[in-house]
Parts: C-alpha cells; sequence; structure tokens
C-alpha cells in the first residue's frame, strides 16, 4: 500500500466522502450498541489483583480486537496480539513471547480495522498488520501525527481510519491509499464523534472544537485550562481531561460547564464502564472511578489498594468477561476484578461486530 497525498478536502459531488459519512452513522450506532450493553456494578471491588509483569516493557495501549483478542503495545516499540482468556498470570509469558511482534514505532493508538487487520499509530506513522500472514505495513509516513493523547484514530466501516495530527483531522482510505486532510485543528490530540454529523477535537492549544462533518466547518469551541487530553461524549454533555488533572464537563448546547475534579498529575484517559461510571487514569498511578452525575465523589480510589500502578496508567480496556485491565509505565499490566460484572460477551460479539463491519 503507498500513500497518496491530497491537500485537497473531499469533493461534495465526489462518492467517496458521502460514504464516509455514511460509514460515520454506523460508527456512532456501534457505540452506543457498547454503551448500552454495559452495566458493570461497583458495589464493592476485590482489594487485590492480579499483577502481570511485562519484562521491563511499559503497556501503553489496549484495544479488543474480534475473536476475543487483545492488541497490547509497548512504548519500546512492539506490540502482542493475543486472546483475552491468556491475560492472566500463569499464561500470559508464554503465549506473549510467541506473539509479539516489532511494531517500528511507538504504538500510541490503536484499532480494529477487519476481522484479520488493525491499525495503530504513533512517532509520526500510521500501521495496518495483518494477523492471518503476519504482514506489517506502513499506511501514511506523517511526522505530525500526534504520540500522546487518548482516542486519535477510528476505524469507519472496515475502510475509512480517521486519526489525529498535529495540525489536522485526516482520513485515511484503505482501499485507495488515499491520505486526505478533513478540518484544521492546529495541535490536535484526541477527538470524539458525537452524532452522525459532528466530530468534536481537543489539542494542546486548549482548545475544545466542534465540526460539522458534512460541512467540514467550525460550529463551535471551548476554552480549557490546559491541553486537551481525552474526550467522552454522554448524552449532550462532553467529558475531558487535561494536561493540569482536570477532569470536566461542558454541555454543548448552553455552554455551561460543570463542576469538575482535580488530580495533581496529568489526567489521560477516561474509559466508560457503564452507562454513567467513568474510570480515570493518568500519571503517577491515578485511578478512580466517578459518576458523570455526580463529579463530588470518587466511587473506588485504585490509589488506595495495596496492589496500585506506581507510574502512569495509560492502557486500559474492559475485557468481555468482565475483568477490566490496565497497563502502566511501572512495567505491569493489572487484572481488576469486579465483584458483580454483568457483562455478558455476546454484548462484546454484537459491539464488534458493528465495530468493523460498518
Amino acid at each position: 500500500m503507498t500513500m497518496q497525498e491530497d491537500e485537497t478536502k473531499f469533493d461534495n459531488h465526489s462518492s467517496t466522502y458521502p460514504l464516509f459519512l455514511e460509514y460515520h452513522d454506523y460508527y456512532i450506532l456501534a457505540r452506543e450498541v457498547r454503551r448500552n450493553n454495559l452495566h458493570v456494578t461497583l458495589d464493592t471491588i476485590e482489594t487485590t489483583c492480579e499483577v502481570i509483569n511485562t519484562d521491563n516493557r511499559g503497556p501503553i495501549t489496549m484495544c479488543l480486537l474480534p475473536e476475543n483478542k487483545l492488541f497490547i503495545g509497548y512504548e519500546e516499540g512492539q506490540f502482542s496480539i493475543i486472546q483475552t482468556e491468556n491475560v492472566r498470570k500463569e499464561s500470559f509469558e508464554s503465549v506473549e513471547k510467541s506473539s509479539n511482534f516489532s511494531a517500528q514505532s511507538i504504538p500510541w493508538h490503536a484499532t480494529p480495522i477487519d476481522a484479520d487487520r488493525l491499525a495503530f499509530g504513533g512517532n509520526g506513522s500510521l500501521h495496518t498488520f495483518s494477523q492471518a500472514n503476519r504482514h506489517l505495513e506502513c499506511a501514511t509516513n506523517s511526522s505530525t501525527l500526534s504520540e500522546y493523547g487518548r482516542k486519535n484514530l477510528h476505524c469507519y466501516g472496515s475502510r475509512f481510519l480517521l486519526y489525529c495530527a498535529q495540525e489536522n483531522i485526516h482520513v485515511f482510505d484503505t482501499e485507495t491509499a488515499h491520505d486526505i486532510k478533513l478540518v484544521k485543528h492546529t495541535g490536535a490530540r484526541c477527538m470524539e464523534p458525537l452524532d452522525k454529523r459532528r466530530l468534536a477535537t481537543g489539542g494542546d492549544d486548549k482548545h475544545i472544537r466542534i465540526w460539522n462533518l458534512e460541512t467540514r466547518t467550525e460550529i463551535a469551541s471551548f476554552i480549557c485550562d490546559d491541553w486537551v487530553w481525552s474526550l467522552m461524549y454522554y448524552g449532550n454533555e462532553l467529558l475531558y481531561s487535561s494536561a493540569s488533572g482536570a477532569v470536566s464537563c461542558t454541555n454543548i448546547t448552553t455552554h455551561q460547564r460543570k463542576k469538575g475534579l482535580k488530580e495533581p498529575f496529568w489526567v489521560r484517559t477516561l474509559t466508560y464502564l457503564s452507562d454513567k461510571l467513568v474510570l480515570v487514569t493518568g500519571d503517577s498511578g491515578i485511578m478512580f472511578v466517578f459518576d458523570v452525575n455526580n463529579f463530588d465523589a470518587k466511587l473506588i480510589n485504585f490509589q488506595k489498594l495495596e496492589d496500585k500502578h506506581t507510574a502512569d496508567v495509560l492502557g486500559v480496556e474492559l475485557l468481555p468477561d468482565g475483568r477490566l485491565i490496565t497497563g502502566s509505565r511501572d512495567f505491569t499490566i493489572r487484572v481488576w476484578k469486579f465483584a458483580n460484572p454483568k457483562t455478558p460477551s455476546t454484548c462484546f460479539k454484537r459491539l464488534h461486530t458493528c465495530h468493523w463491519l460498518c
């Protein structure tokens, strides 16, 4: 696959852009399927967790793949793909060694493309990988692809990859190998599709910007206190985390901002555990759960647990069996078990069917 640069935006009259918008509709549907089927309860959590050592490698990226597989990206420029059932101390080391690959870059972000292929990005490049033939291919080699920040890469319909660069939001067509600039956001580090036609982006310009995808124009913007690391859309409200340690929420219709949380370190990731519970992770082992309807209380503060992470927590994923896994620069993966998980694997099968087929 050879990338072809296209300095122009999509032509409104071409067949490519309407197809991308159609796939965007399905992406929103797939996201809602997942949210509506996540029902983890946090009445109690085991006070101990399973600690898996990763041989002096920092697991910074985790991504669920079809067929109950898990992508793990390491800061040292490697990645592994293993069955989720093997994310256990007794089997992880032997299985992971046989499925470890060189990433040729630091895999900060990852997403499935279809049942076989996946994409990951970082260090200025975007790669695709085929599990069937173990073939790694460089899709783009842009030196401006954002390394830090979360939710930087999304797949649309087994064809389009939407990703953040430091100057623009791009769409890469895996069929034609065209890399096209969609909208311009200087310092973009994260993005979140809002609905069928709107996209939110955040960056180190301390702004969140809302875009109309049909017209590819900015329709609103919000000033934040620092670099924006992660975005999450809930109802009509946009949650975000920043480099100042803030977790806040803004109503994108009224522009009113709710009282948020403030941590002493950078907050990197926001992850849904249920329709209202959000997991927050960040530097120096920050990791807690709060209710989006109540910012005043941390329902679970993992930092108070005996087996807490001791360094930046960057990789997060919720497995089909209800286990939560986190990866950290302390060179460990930790597996957390909830007391009453209600996350049947059939829900995740539905998610994956929607996610990489539409």
